[in-house]
């Protein structure tokens, strides 16, 4: 008799019998290159903005109606006043850039 599945893939459920294979699922499913989306809520990183918006349904709860990622730190966020605004605490030094006056 074969072991039961372990350990499942936090990107899209996907699951296996060892962590060797998650490991390698996810390094070709779900690369973490750089710029990847992180949740805001808990963390965690995800390799498109799909994966990341399913994430934020399944496990907060959250529907993004539009996921705009921060280009300094891959951070995303709920539309373009809550990045702006993440923009203005966290890297005030690209605050305003590539907006007309």
């Amino acid at each position: 008799m074969r072991p039961g599945p372990d350990f499942s893939c936090r990107d899209c459920g996907a699951e296996f019998v060892t962590e060797d294979a998650l490991r390698q699922h996810q390094q070709e499913m779900h690369p973490r290159a750089a710029g990847a989306m992180r949740c805001r809520l808990c963390g965690h990183n995800f390799g498109d903005a799909k994966s990341l918006e399913r994430h934020l349904r399944e496990e907060h709860g959250v529907e993004v109606a539009e996921t705009v990622p921060c280009g300094e730190c891959g951070l995303v966020f709920e539309g373009p006043d809550a990045l702006e605004e993440h923009i203005d605490r966290e890297h005030p030094q690209r605050a305003g850039m590539g907006q007309t006056p």
